[in-house]
């Protein structure tokens, strides 16, 4: 099978705790991994931030996973695809506990994005999770893919969710 060139695929994280209200009026001083804003919950500051950076994007293959405590692949096309779609993301209701180890397991195991030259994951959390576990599945998924990267962006920072943000963030 021919190699693809690029895919982006996001993480994002719709577990209950991402139901809730912001717990800060205020950005993270200037964070660059952290992102707050006119949102009432988390969950939709996530799902613009989503849409926003997909549309930013050149045209490529996108794949969307929801994640709980287990993870749901949602959108793997491209990036026209999810944008005339938008609806797949906006639908996403919150519930359930948090695994961004899981998040992460499934894209180490999806056999579809094993014919991609480069992955580019992004993770939409609030870093509520396992940080063992989380860092575990991050250094799983870059043994797998060497050439991959991961970057975070962190709703409502807190000083547990950027240390699990950093500890998955490879690059």
């Amino acid at each position: 099978m021919a190699m693809s060139s690029a895919i982006w695929i996001v993480l994002l994280d719709t577990s209950s705790s991402m139901e809730e209200g912001f717990s800060t009026s205020s950005g993270a001083g200037g964070n660059p991994l952290s992102e707050t804003g006119a949102w009432a919950k988390k969950i939709d500051a996530a799902k613009e931030i989503l849409l926003r950076q997909v549309s930013s994007l050149r045209a490529q293959d996108i794949a969307v996973i929801q994640f709980t405590d287990t993870a749901d692949k949602i959108f793997h096309g491209t990036r026209d695809s999810l944008l005339t779609n938008t609806r797949l993301i906006t639908a996403l209701e919150a519930n359930g506990s948090t695994s961004i180890a899981a998040a992460l397991d499934s894209v180490t195991s999806d056999r579809a994005f094993e014919v991609y030259r480069s992955l580019s994951v992004l993770l939409l959390t609030d870093g509520q999770s396992d940080l063992d576990e989380a860092t575990r599945a991050a250094n799983d998924l870059i043994s797998k893919y060497p050439f991959a990267r991961i970057d975070s962006i962190v709703i409502d920072e807190t000083d547990e969710g950027r240390a699990v943000a950093e500890a998955v963030s490879i690059n």
